[in-house]
């Protein structure tokens, strides 16, 4: 993953999500026979490509989108880090000036 001032981006599926088109982060759990497996990083984009695999994304997790793996992180760290970025890139897109 890679996270920049402008978007948030997976290696694992390459696409730009521009941080006005995500809607924020949360955790999800992934489950096996009714057992948590694993808990993971989920997120909402405002623009759907394939509206058939977001809907069953959404009814699976709960986010229309989700990261690869945590990096290392908590996956509840990693979310509260994502959207404070995400905040603070939006902040600074709304105070940059516009010509004319």
């Amino acid at each position: 993953m890679r996270v920049e001032t402008e978007h948030v981006r997976s290696l694992f599926r390459t696409r730009f999500y521009p941080w006005p088109e995500v809607d924020g982060f949360g955790v999800y759990e992934l489950r096996s026979h009714g057992m948590r497996v694993a808990k993971m990083v989920g997120f909402n984009a405002r623009s759907i490509s394939k509206p058939r695999g977001a809907a069953l994304s959404v009814s699976l997790s709960g986010y229309t989108n989700g990261l690869p793996e945590t990096y290392g992180m908590a996956a509840e760290e990693l979310a509260t880090a994502l959207d404070a970025y995400r905040r603070a890139a939006m902040d600074d897109s709304a105070n940059v000036p516009t010509s004319g």
